[in-house]
């Protein structure tokens, strides 16, 4: 009898410590985020790369990146480029927004973007992006959301200027923080993506906001994702797919 309660706890301790080390122990020390189009970052040694893993991806908290509900810890695996999560032993594919992540300190929050009526804050946004409006309508979004925890909400914007023919001629991403607008990026040409907040997270429990960004170009396939860290109380990218994927 006393050696099986002897065997018993050297059971229990290895399970605990199995589960320590495969799913505990890898958000301590690192944190790996998973979106659409297989993109896989990964923040270890205080450096942000491009996570290169197996096919399976285990013991994944899954977020809703729109509202930054918390779906629950599953398997994925990306097919055929589809996501797939297991689901009773077997993989099935993913219908919803991708955003997985491997850390204990990570948090996901929900945002709402509004249509930026106000024609004054869209001439001075344009003003500091230093960019030129070539006729058609000019169109912004707004989303107002408390980035470092001060109490008092910032903006963050999205202004295009669309021609007649439907093309974007510029875009500025910018957000109005400590009493200044702050351009984040811009583009100006011919073939400019659409560029919106893919997701609001904090990946390290500082309560200083990250910005999953998404661009979108109407003429070329896939997209682009960038994250945004407040640094020295300017928002800087910290990683980005760097071209259409």
């Amino acid at each position: 009898m006393k050696k099986m309660v002897i065997f018993m706890g050297i059971m229990v301790a290895y399970i605990v410590l199995t589960l320590f080390v495969f799913l505990v122990l890898p958000g301590i020390i690192s944190t790996t985020i998973i979106l659409e189009d297989n993109v896989r970052w990964t923040y270890k040694n205080h450096e942000w790369k491009v996570y290169d893993s197996d096919t399976e991806l285990f013991g994944y908290k899954i977020y809703d990146p729109n509202n930054g509900d918390y779906i629950g810890r599953k398997d994925i695996r990306y097919y055929n480029s589809n996501w797939l999560v297991k689901e009773k032993k077997q993989y099935v594919s993913y219908d919803k927004s991708m955003l997985a992540v491997k850390s204990n300190k990570f948090k996901a929050y929900g945002f709402d973007m509004t249509t930026l009526t106000d024609t004054n804050v869209i001439n001075k946004i344009i003003a500091k992006a230093s960019v030129t409006k070539t006729g058609g309508v000019v169109i912004g979004n707004q989303i107002k959301i408390d980035l470092d925890s001060d109490g008092r909400d910032e903006i963050i914007y999205g202004i295009s200027n669309i021609d007649e023919m439907g093309n974007t001629k510029f875009y500025v991403f910018a957000i109005y923080m400590n009493g200044e607008y702050k351009i984040i990026k811009k583009y100006v040409g011919e073939n400019n993506p659409s560029v919106y907040v893919y997701a609001v997270v904090d990946v390290d429990g500082d309560s200083n906001l990250e910005l999953i960004v998404k661009e979108s170009y109407f003429s070329m396939s896939g997209c682009d994702y960038s994250l945004y860290s407040l640094v020295d109380g300017e928002y800087t990218e910290m990683i980005s797919t760097g071209g259409s994927l």
